[in-house]
């Protein structure tokens, strides 16, 4: 399927008929929910690590070209958009979210890391949104999506067709296609998540380092709800995935997410938490080191080191 989206992608930026992309799921139920991992983990359990690789590689050359694109492009974001759906959609200029809108990146639950561009967008968000959002895998609704600008619009999924049909009418230009956006857009109903517990997430999440963050939910776990709730979530996420996520540059991004997926491959954690939340869904993952304290900065470093063959690097897979 990625492999089909890069070449409808670069047919679409070269074509001289196309002025909008527009990128939807099939159904009602998802706009993406991400890659097969049981198939990467066993694959990668096998010592198999060349199909990650070339998975991997061609996914991020995709969600890097939507970045780049020059011609529009707009993401119905309707119903599940986690993980690899999110690293599709988030590159689009417009990203039009329903009722049935649930976005996340659920990755360290997996014993993985929020990939896909991750470290770029979360880290543009306020106050500690982007790595409470990271680490705790937490969904997100309609009301949330479009507070954090994770989604541009908001449009009642009933309209959706209806919306289809008035930009088919328009000449595809910026002007008339945020005039037909305004149109069927509108404010969800709810409450916006992260703004209710803004106070919490400001105080536990927006800090310098992923320690820290398990410091002061430890130390007050006992005397707050929250905190407390947020512990218990977060000591079932992989230390070493959390500690990466943290670590990950800006600049470069989708290059670097190349290399760290692929040493994720080949670490005890991500196989033992497809096992444990995707095949056998028991949910009690048992993390090689089993703490954050015992992540050394040495095997987080070791992550990010660029490939010894310069053929492995995601440049290469742009030249493909």
């Amino acid at each position: 399927m990625v492999e089909l989206l890069w070449q409808v992608f670069r047919e679409a930026e070269s074509s001289g008929d196309v002025k909008l992309i527009v990128l939807k799921g099939a159904g009602d139920r998802a706009f993406c929910a991400g890659g097969d991992i049981r198939v990467l983990a066993e694959e990668s359990k096998k010592g198999n690590y060349a199909y990650p690789h070339r998975f991997f590689g061609e996914e991020y050359r995709l969600d890097c070209f939507i970045h780049h694109l020059k011609k529009p492009c707009l993401a119905l974001i309707n119903g599940i958009t986690m993980g690899g759906g999110v690293g599709l959609a988030i590159g689009c200029k417009y990203r039009v979210a329903t009722e049935s809108t649930t976005f996340a990146m659920p990755e360290t639950a997996i014993g993985f890391f929020p990939d896909v561009g991750g470290s770029y967008f979360l880290s543009r968000l306020p106050d500690g949104v982007g790595n409470y959002l990271a680490l705790m895998g937490a969904r997100l609704g309609a009301p949330d999506v479009l507070h954090c600008n994770i989604a541009t619009h908001f449009v009642p999924k009933a309209k959706l067709a209806k919306l289809e049909e008035e930009l088919c009418k328009t000449d595809f230009g910026a002007v008339a296609v945020d005039s037909v956006l305004s149109t069927y857009a509108s404010q969800p109903e709810g409450q916006i998540e992260v703004v209710e517990h803004e106070a919490s997430i400001q105080r536990y999440f927006h800090v310098a380092s992923a320690e820290e963050i398990y410091e002061r939910l430890q130390e007050e776990k006992d005397k707050n709800a929250w905190a407390e709730t947020a512990h218990k979530i977060l000591h079932k996420k992989s230390p070493t995935s959390v500690k990466k996520g943290r670590a990950m540059s800006i600049d470069e991004v989708f290059e670097m997410d190349l290399r760290v997926a692929c040493r994720f491959m080949e670490s005890h954690d991500f196989i033992e938490g497809v096992n444990a939340v995707i095949i056998e869904k028991h949910h009690n993952p048992h993390w090689k080191p089993s703490h954050h304290e015992e992540v050394s900065e040495d095997v987080v470093s070791s992550f990010f080191v660029p490939f010894t063959t310069a053929s492995r690097e995601l440049w290469a897979h742009h030249q493909s």
